[in-house]
C-alpha cells in the first residue's frame, strides 16, 4: 500500500513537472524553469528509489530497453561527435546536448522506477486542459503572440506540440471511450487557437490516415493505398481547379518569404558537408541558417535537423523504431493510434521536437503500450 501511494505521488509530481515545462516565458533562464527543475528532481528520486531496491523487477528492465538504447547513443556517439565539432566552432553546443541527455534520463528514470506513465499522462491531460482554459480566458499578454494563443510558451508551435502529444496520450491512456473523446476533442479544439499551420496539417493527416487505415487491411495497404491516393488527388485537382492556387498561397504564407525553404536546404547542406557529417552528423546544436549553413539556426524540421545533428546513424535508429511502432499498431488494428502517430510525424516537419521531454514521453508511452497490446495478442493466439 505504501509503495502504491508513493508511485501515485510520483505520477502526480511528474505530471505537474511536465506541464510546467510548457510556459517558457516564465523560465528563470533560457533553458531552465520550474518544470525542468521538477523533472530533474523526478530523475534523482526515481534513480535513487530504483538503486535502493533489493529486488528489482524484471519488467522494469524490459521497459528500459528503448531509453537505455537512447542513452547509449547519446553517451557513446553523440557526445564525442559534439565534443569534436565544438573544437571547430561550427555551431555544436553542449547546452543542446544536455537538453537531449535530459530527455533521455527522464524516460529512463521512469522506466527503471516503474512509474505508471499511463496514469501520469491521464493526470497531465487533465491538468493541461484546466491550465489552458484558465490562461485562455484569464491570462495576460504573456500567453499570446499577437492573435496566436501560446499558453505561456515563446512559440505557439510549442503549445501545439504539447496538445498533439496530449491528444495521443489521452487516446492511449484512458480506457473509457468517453474520456478519450472528451480530451481529444477539447484539447484538439484549443489547439486551433495556436493558429499553427503545422497543427492544422496534423488534424488533416489524422482524419485522412484514419480513413485510409480503416479502408485498407495491412496486407494490401502498400498495393492499394498509393493507387487510391493518386486517384483522390487527381479528382481533387480535376473538380476543384482552384485548389492548387489555394495550396500555393498557404505555402507562401507559411514559408515567410522563402526563409523556410532556405532553412531546409541549408540544414541539408550542413548534413552533407562531408562524409563524416553524412554518417555521424555535426553533433548537438543548430547548423542551418537563412543565407548559408552553420549560421546557428535550426531548420525547424525534425528530420532535417536530426540529420544535421546525428547523421544517418541517428536518423535510421530513431525512425526505424518509430515506424516499427506505427506498423505494429497498424497490424493490431489500432487505427487512431496509427493516425495520430503519423500526424505527429508530419507535424515534426515544421517544428523541431527532439528537445521537448513531452515528445519523448509520448514516444516512450507508445512503445510501452505496444508491448502490452502484443502480449495480449499473443495470449489470445495461444488460447
Amino acid at each position: 500500500m505504501e509503495g502504491f501511494e508513493e508511485r501515485s505521488r510520483g505520477s502526480l509530481f511528474f505530471a505537474i513537472s511536465l506541464l510546467l515545462c510548457l510556459p517558457t516565458n516564465f523560465r528563470f533562464s533560457e533553458s531552465v524553469g520550474f518544470g525542468e527543475l521538477g523533472l530533474l528532481l523526478c530523475i534523482l528520486l526515481f534513480f535513487f528509489r530504483y538503486f535502493s531496491l533489493k529486488h528489482r523487477r524484471r519488467g522494469m528492465r524490459a521497459a528500459a530497453s528503448m531509453p537505455m538504447a537512447l542513452l547509449c547513443y547519446l553517451i557513446f556517439v553523440l557526445l564525442p561527435v559534439t565534443f569534436f565539432n565544438s573544437l571547430y566552432e561550427n555551431g555544436a553546443l553542449f547546452r543542446d546536448y544536455l537538453a537531449f541527455l535530459f530527455c533521455g534520463l527522464v524516460i529512463l528514470s521512469c522506466a527503471l522506477y516503474g512509474l505508471d506513465v499511463r496514469k501520469s499522462m491521464r493526470i497531465f491531460c487533465s491538468l493541461l486542459l484546466v491550465y489552458l482554459v484558465a490562461t485562455y480566458f484569464f491570462g495576460g499578454d504573456a500567453f499570446w503572440y499577437s492573435v496566436r494563443f501560446t499558453g505561456g510558451a515563446k512559440n505557439p508551435n510549442q503549445l501545439a506540440l504539447y496538445i498533439v502529444c496530449a491528444v495521443f496520450a489521452a487516446v492511449i491512456s484512458y480506457d473509457s471511450k468517453a474520456a478519450r473523446y472528451f480530451f481529444g476533442f477539447t484539447l484538439g479544439l484549443i489547439g486551433l487557437a495556436t493558429v499553427s499551420d503545422a497543427y492544422y496539417l496534423f488534424l488533416g493527416v489524422i482524419f485522412s490516415c484514419y480513413a485510409a487505415v480503416a479502408l485498407f487491411p495491412y496486407r494490401f495497404f502498400f498495393l492499394t493505398f498509393p493507387i487510391v491516393l493518386l486517384l483522390l488527388m487527381s479528382a481533387i485537382f480535376l473538380f476543384f481547379p482552384d485548389s492548387s492556387e489555394y495550396i500555393s498561397e498557404v505555402w507562401e504564407t507559411a514559408d515567410e518569404g522563402g526563409s523556410r525553404v532556405s532553412l531546409y536546404l541549408h540544414g541539408l547542406m550542413a548534413w552533407l558537408n562531408d562524409f563524416y557529417t553524412f554518417i555521424l552528423g555535426n553533433g548537438a546544436g543548430a547548423f542551418s541558417g537563412a543565407y548559408m549553413p552553420y549560421e546557428g539556426a535550426e531548420a525547424h524540421n525534425t528530420p532535417i535537423d536530426m540529420l544535421s545533428i546525428g547523421g544517418c546513424v541517428a536518423f535510421v535508429l530513431f525512425y526505424s523504431y518509430f515506424f516499427y511502432i506505427v506498423w505494429s499498431y497498424y497490424k493490431l488494428g489500432r487505427k487512431m493510434e496509427v493516425s495520430i502517430l503519423i500526424g505527429i510525424f508530419v507535424f515534426s516537419f515544421f517544428h523541431f521536437v527532439l528537445r521537448h521531454p513531452v515528445f519523448w514521453v509520448a514516444i516512450y508511452l507508445a512503445g510501452l503500450n505496444l508491448t502490452v497490446y502484443l502480449k495480449r495478442s499473443r495470449d489470445l493466439c495461444v488460447e
